[in-house]
């Protein structure tokens, strides 16, 4: 029985052994599965398009030899005519193939500064077969994540839009392959679009309007050409639409009264409180590539036709979390006012009358920041999020031989600074110490009453 005894004790430690072993070897085969075999799951819709816990995988099959100088010529047609003209190609995403889809060169600044061919593209599934979706979407967006070595910037500034409850695009990573070379990782991002508008706001019949550079919401009279290169409607009546608008640029510009009776007279027509809170998100992850903190443009209007006002839509994020800025320092940034207001005062007319020469309106803002978007903007949840992204993202990026920056740039700007910190525009700041940073100044102005 002693005997006994003492077989039974060593070979428990040894059955331990070997059933924790197999249990590792099977999470590891489970992990491996889940990453190896991620495309095969899709191919059978058990993950969807934008489901972001994942790298999905974008083919782009061209059949021309030349294909690229194809893209870049229509997109220098496009800047110069304002005429898009797609190219024709297959796409495969996650083991789905769409047939004669169209692709196009898009964006500005991550166009013409991006040091290689891995330019953002557009991919229009209805665009040569009438009807034609992928997962119920006309159209995606590949951004290439330009200014950003992190490769998160966009993601972390659109996931928080969403958090706190304002309007906000899908968004998923994406191993883009064009003719079978590894273009690089992306950032793939829904489109505003009437699907968009839908599971937003409840409708799409109502007018979608575009602002495009220049689209500081001044007045220029009731003439509606004075707007049509200020303004794209991308939805809706266009003689209707130009009327709706040009109502509400008047209310914004010319409306006279006490503060209480303009907030009346505007939020008659538009969705103020939700806009505050677009630009409170704006100002708080300090991006300054946005209507009210530096830029007049990327933002959407949408005459909502259940309710009868505009709704404003925040989109592109890459600049986000300081990432560029001409005329700001680190610590600047750090200590951005929160009703920071461009000095061009004319020039920026609703960010003005808002949160500079209403008083009513500016402790809204302030109560929002206070209360609705900084219970979001916590340090600990974001470098968990963080850790987290660049454990999905790392392979793909390290990868990555057209990015616009080194591996060790990538690791490093997480957690530091990279470039001048004193000279604007010469540097980006590291995410984490950003962000928290950031949250200490945002809570020493508001502590101060100021």
């Amino acid at each position: 029985m002693k005997k006994l005894t003492i077989v039974v004790c060593l070979c428990i430690p040894l059955l331990v052994g070997i059933v924790s072993t197999s249990l590792w070897f099977y999470s590891k085969k489970e992990n491996f599965k889940n990453q190896a075999d991620v495309h095969q799951e899709l191919l059978f819709n058990k993950v969807s398009l934008f489901n972001d816990a994942v790298v999905h995988e974008v083919r782009i099959q061209f059949k021309q030899s030349e294909y690229w100088d194809s893209l870049v010529h229509y997109k220098t047609q496009e800047n110069l005519f304002e005429k898009k003209t797609y190219l024709k190609g297959d796409v495969v995403i996650d083991g789905q193939y769409s047939y004669n889809v169209g692709v196009k060169i898009k964006g500005e600044s991550s166009y013409k500064h991006y040091p290689s061919n891995k330019k953002s593209l557009k991919i229009n599934f209805d665009k040569f077969i009438k009807g034609q979706k992928f997962q119920g979407y006309e159209e995606i967006n590949l951004n290439n994540n330009f200014k950003d070595p992190t490769f998160m910037r966009e993601k972390l500034y659109l996931d928080f839009l969403h958090d706190v409850g304002v309007p906000s695009q899908k968004n998923a990573y994406a191993k883009v392959y064009i003719n079978n070379q590894y273009w690089g990782l992306y950032l793939m991002v829904e489109e505003i679009d009437k699907n968009f508008l839908e599971r937003n706001f409840g409708n799409k019949k109502g007018a979608l309007i575009k602002g495009e550079p220049q689209a500081y919401l001044d007045w220029h009279g009731k003439d509606s050409l004075s707007y049509t290169r200020k303004y794209k409607i991308k939805s809706g009546a266009k003689t209707n639409s130009t009327k709706q608008l040009i109502h509400f640029l008047n209310i914004i510009n010319n409306f006279e009264g006490s503060d209480e009776m303009y907030e009346t007279a505007l939020g008659g027509i538009f969705n103020i409180k939700n806009c505050l809170k677009a630009w409170a998100v704006n100002n708080v992850l300090v991006n300054v590539d946005a209507y009210n903190i530096y830029y007049p443009h990327n933002f959407y209007l949408y005459y909502n036709t259940k309710t009868a006002k505009f709704e404003w839509i925040n989109y592109d994020g890459n600049y986000s979390f300081g990432a560029w800025s001409p005329n700001f320092t680190l610590e600047q940034m750090l200590a951005l006012d929160i009703y920071y207001v461009k000095e061009d005062d004319k020039r920026h007319p609703l960010v003005t009358k808002l949160l500079k020469e209403n008083i009513k309106i500016k402790e809204s803002y302030r109560k929002i920041i206070e209360n609705e978007v900084l219970d979001y903007f916590v340090p600990k949840k974001f470098n968990k999020k963080i850790e987290s992204l660049k454990l999905l993202i790392n392979e793909s990026v390290y990868t990555d031989s057209l990015k616009m920056y080194t591996n060790r740039e990538f690791d490093i700007n997480i957690e530091q600074s990279i470039g001048d910190i004193n000279d604007p525009g010469a540097f980006i700041p590291g995410l984490k110490p950003f962000i928290k940073k950031r949250r200490a100044h945002i809570e020493e102005q508001l502590l101060n009453g100021n």
